[in-house]
């Protein structure tokens, strides 16, 4: 399996994203995080996801990885 990364934010970037995501939840979140998949991005071959994070995986192959007490989110898409 490989993931295409697609954005990471962390701090004052990630405030936004991260507010839509305690407001309006995951799905909401992934949507406004899609809007930074236009171009290819640095294919893994692990998910970006760490031990701490919360994740959450959409029908359509986003993977929301994120963690509200050390203020990060980031979003991948399984390729």
């Amino acid at each position: 399996m490989a993931f295409q990364r697609i954005v990471f934010m962390q701090g004052e970037d990630a405030q936004e994203a991260l507010d839509i995501l305690d407001n309006d939840g995951t799905d909401a979140a992934i949507e406004y995080l899609a809007q930074w998949d236009m171009e290819p991005g640095e294919i893994e071959d692990e998910s970006a996801a760490g031990t701490d994070d919360d994740v959450y995986q959409s029908d359509d192959g986003y993977i929301l990885t994120y963690n509200t007490r050390l203020g990060y989110i980031g979003l991948e898409r399984q390729v």
